[in-house]
């Protein structure tokens, strides 16, 4: 259970990269070497790829943002029975749809996908959600069911001043609060993301990740 929740390469070893010390059998043992051998200065390596993170706190946040997904409050999970983004599913499903998603209890399956909810009003709603080509009527594109096409519809044809959120700077409007604030940093100067690894500020977490990725891990990236 510990190495399924912290990944296969969680193996107790030192965490600074070349570091040749091989695997430690105690944990005395790996703070006397990281005492001698470093300095007494920690790194934090995540079992899941190998990165080495320089706090307890960057290797979490690491964690839930590329390897636990649906733990990261930034990211979104749309509901397959009503549409609506939120933070939790297993939370969401459990307040209002009943715990649809999980299996028993009489529930009615998707013919499509098959997922279990409630019952059968549910599922319908589901269905037309998910699974029912439904055609844009402003440009004529085919999206795969009712909350694709309410999406496609928010982001591509409705006016700045229709969009949930809108910059009281110049007025541009966002699907989302969070891109909403990350663009307010444009305007302000605020850098409030930071490179792990040299300090350097962003503007929002996306050029701080493409920062990180292109020049301290040499990651490349494709060209759009």
């Amino acid at each position: 259970m510990h190495r399924e929740a912290f990944g296969p390469l969680h193996e107790g070893r030192c965490a600074y990269d070349g570091c040749q010390s091989g695997a430690f059998s105690t944990w005395s043992q790996h703070q006397d070497h990281v005492a001698v051998a470093h300095g007494g200065e920690w790194r934090f390596r995540c079992g899941h790829c190998g990165l080495s993170c320089f706090s307890r706190g960057d290797l979490r946040m690491h964690r839930e943002r590329e390897h636990l997904p649906t733990l990261n409050s930034d990211k979104m999970t749309p509901c397959d029975v009503c549409g609506k983004m939120v933070r939790c599913i297993k939370s969401h499903m459990d307040a209002l749809h009943g715990g649809g998603e999980r299996e028993g209890s009489g529930a009615s399956t998707c013919e499509h996908c098959g997922k279990a909810f409630p019952n059968v009003a549910t599922v319908r709603k589901h269905i037309a959600n998910m699974h029912t080509p439904s055609q844009c009527s402003d440009c004529g594109m085919v999206l795969k069911g009712e909350i694709y096409l309410r999406r496609h519809r928010l982001k591509a044809h409705t006016p700045a001043r229709e969009m949930p959120y809108r910059c009281q700077v110049c007025g541009k409007g966002f699907v989302a609060r969070k891109r909403m604030l990350d663009h307010s940093n444009v305007h302000t100067g605020a850098k409030p993301y930071k490179c792990r690894y040299c300090g350097t500020g962003f503007p929002n977490d996306s050029n701080r990740r493409q920062h990180e990725k292109a020049v301290h891990l040499k990651i490349k990236t494709r060209n759009k």
